[in-house]
């Protein structure tokens, strides 16, 4: 009996402790071993019943022919009056189990779980009862439970032996991997009188069994490393993967990490993800993943599946590895490229590059476009074809001395673009190898100096025509000093006719008034009886008007000798005033109405009361002129006065006349709109105003004709 007990406890050592064999040996020997195991077991405990004897339950010997047959068992179940623990385990067997190095348990004939022994207890924890019916299919994992009842019920209804791997809850709740193996016990009428099992511990096969190595070396890795059962649910992390996340082990068990997902990221992650649980795929993404610190890096996140021998996932192994920096100086890179493709692309030239032996193996987007040509075709001397036909052996010569010389490349040459030859300046210059000064590439350029090159020939014709002209100089010269004599005698003659026009313009004024008070004095004096009163105002008028002409000869002497102007303070209304009545026969004589817009209020100036004057008699006249032609309206001329700012006052002459079209050149010297006008007036005026520190100006108005303004600084003591 001891040597059988023997084989018994060897046979399950080496099921429980051989886990090399399944590793080194062939399928076909594994399984030879287990049955050999098994059927060890299966005697050992066949003769341990045979020693013992099985007793009912007043400890009486039962013998082997009462066992019930399969047709009462199943008209017991059927009538439901089967009962559940028919053979009972005695303490001789119990005290047999308990001495097996392993766990086991024991079933009777309808599949109801009877007893667990020591081991078995303190895996599952609870007491021999607690699992002693059917509750003993609640320590499988919920995911095993499906398949593990399918294979038991076969083996009962077959009462053939089982075998079946699954997860088994421990007394901590957590699961770990097991091989259980149910041999049935059969009686000598080859019933079944109950189901012996035996739980091995696999855990070893799947992780490294010097367990606490096993952590530091994972804890150890620069990585978060993590693991999670086949359906996707985290059920381990490294130290490394808490210490980043501040997340525990359960917080990632009930989901967690998908928080720490990157908003933009995490729909693409997670569908990702249940891609690859469905078709068991490697999980292979790049994306953000927060920190403990709120901060987001980015993690290269690889997963991959371990699978069992029927092809069932066993869990999934992850790791995420931090490429932030990689990330970013990836991000920096394809930046640089970017922006130095940007720059290629929008230098306004060819670029271009060639190998050692000269062959092209890029050419910018520019070049393409220009030459209408893609790099296979400008490869091979290919870009020899929009060279000007004139220029394709001297550019040739000196490509292939550079090429062999490693010197600079430098032509200038005809290229053939959108249809036209055009002057390019071709450069090239070798990249070496800075320890052995090999050549590694030609980068070159081709930049357009058709313009240029054009203005060089142009240049170089005038150049040659200059040469003609200067032979012929001398001759040229003598005429042109002929010329530039001439040229000044006339611009004297001119001058003496511009000032000689500028004195009769300023002198017919008065002497027109003159002659016009004369006329009016000679009818008074013949009238019958003589009208003495008015002919004597006629005659004041006369002389005042002949001390006018005399008063603007002087300020005209005065001109010519720069002497200022004699300014005395004026209240500006009071000169419009004497204007107006100096001027009335003439402005009734042209049938036009005056009107008077003069601000009481506005302060005296200072300046030469017969200057503005002459200016105001300027303008009026000018104004009144201005409306000869007008028949279809009312004939009229406004003068008003107003201050414009603190220090200075503004007069306004507007009429109705036809208007000037360019108001900017009315003031040019010679410039005038009237048929027999010599165009000095005005410039003659704007030089009294500008003398006096003011403004003259013309605008058109809104409606018909136009209004001329000037403006005098205010006297000092009226501005105090």
């Amino acid at each position: 009996m001891a040597a059988l007990l023997a084989l018994a406890f060897f046979g399950s050592a080496v099921l429980l402790f051989w886990e090399p064999v399944p590793n080194r040996l062939n399928p076909l020997l594994n399984r030879a071993i287990h049955i050999g195991v098994a059927a060890s077991i299966s005697v050992a405990f066949y003769i341990c019943w045979l020693i013992f004897r099985r007793r009912d339950a007043r400890g009486s010997p039962l013998d082997l022919n009462d066992a019930p047959s399969p047709d009462i068992d199943a008209a017991r179940r059927r009538e439901g009056t089967a009962p559940v623990d028919t053979e009972g385990v005695s303490a001789d067997e119990a005290l047999v189990f308990e001495k097996i190095p392993g766990m086991t348990c024991v079933v009777n004939r309808f599949g109801i779980l009877q007893h667990l022994n020591r081991r078995s207890l303190d895996y599952f924890g609870g007491r021999d009862g607690d699992l002693c019916g059917a509750a003993w299919m609640t320590v499988v994992h919920p995911d095993d439970q499906a398949a593990t009842a399918q294979a038991w019920h076969a083996a009962v209804e077959s009462s053939a032996p089982m075998a079946s791997q699954h997860r088994l809850r421990k007394l901590d709740g957590t699961y770990g991997w097991h091989h259980t193996r149910m041999e049935p016990e059969f009686g000598v009428q080859g019933h079944v009188l109950r189901w012996h099992g035996l739980f091995t511990s696999i855990e070893d096969r799947l992780i490294p069994k010097n367990e606490p190595d096993y952590q530091v070396m994972l804890n150890a890795i620069p990585a978060l490393i993590w693991r999670a059962d086949p359906a996707g649910a985290v059920d381990y992390v490294n130290q490394r993967c808490i210490d980043y996340c501040g997340l525990t082990v359960q917080q990632h068990a009930d989901g967690g990490w998908q928080g720490l997902v990157h908003p933009a990221d995490v729909q693409l992650v997670e569908r990702r993800y249940l891609e690859c649980l469905r078709t068991k795929e490697l999980f292979d993404m790049t994306y953000r993943f927060k920190r403990k610190d709120g901060v987001y890096r980015w993690m290269h996140v690889l997963a991959a599946p371990l699978t069992a021998t029927d092809g069932r996932i066993v869990n999934w192994y992850g790791i995420h590895i931090d490429v932030d920096e990689q990330k970013a100086a990836e991000d920096a890179l394809a930046e640089s490229e970017r922006r130095l493709s940007l720059i290629i692309e929008t230098i306004p030239a060819m670029v271009w590059r060639a190998r050692p032996d000269g062959e092209l193996d890029y050419v910018s987007p520019r070049c393409t476009q220009n030459l209408g040509m893609v790099l296979e075709e400008l490869q091979q001397h290919g870009w020899l074809r929009p060279v000007h036909p004139d220029d394709v052996e001297v550019t040739l010569e000196r490509w292939k001395i550079s090429e062999t010389t490693g010197r600079l490349f430098e032509a200038t040459y005809r290229f053939l673009i959108a249809g036209t030859y055009r002057w390019m300046k071709a450069t090239a210059a070798p990249l070496r190898d800075q320890q052995t000064g090999q050549i590694l590439s030609w980068y070159g350029i081709h930049v357009d100096i058709d313009e240029q090159k054009r203005a060089e020939n142009a240049l170089r014709a005038s150049e040659q025509n200059l040469r003609a002209i200067m032979e012929s100089s001398k001759a040229m010269e003598a005429a042109l000093r002929t010329t530039q004599l001439r040229l000044e005698r006339a611009s004297q003659i001119a001058t003496v006719a511009e000032l000689s026009a500028s004195i009769a313009h300023e002198i017919n004024q008065p002497l027109s008034a003159v002659a016009a008070n004369s006329h009016a004095c000679a009818r008074w004096l013949a009238a019958e009886p003589p009208n003495l009163k008015r002919a004597r105002v006629a005659a004041q008028c006369i002389v005042a008007d002949a001390n006018s002409a005399a008063q603007v000869v002087e300020r005209v002497r005065a001109l010519f000798k720069r002497a200022a102007p004699e300014k005395t303070v004026l209240d500006i209304n009071d000169v419009i005033q004497q204007v107006l009545l100096l001027m009335q026969d003439e402005i009734l004589e042209k049938k036009v109405s005056a009107t008077v817009e003069l601000d009481p209020a506005v302060p005296h100036v200072l300046a030469d009361r017969v200057q503005i004057q002459q200016i105001l008699i300027n303008l009026i006249r000018n104004a009144t002129e201005a409306m000869e032609k007008v028949t279809d309206s009312i004939k009229l001329v406004t003068l008003s006065s107003r201050r414009q700012g603190p220090d200075a006052i503004e007069v306004q002459i507007c009429d109705c006349g036809i208007g000037i079209e360019d108001v900017n050149r009315v003031f040019d010297p010679f410039f005038t709109t009237k048929d027999k006008g010599m165009g000095v007036g005005l410039s003659i005026c704007l030089s009294i105003i500008e003398a006096h520190g003011g403004r003259l100006w013309a605008a058109a108005n809104h409606g018909p004709g136009t209004t001329f303004s000037f403006s005098l600084p205010v006297h000092a003591e009226a501005v105090t």
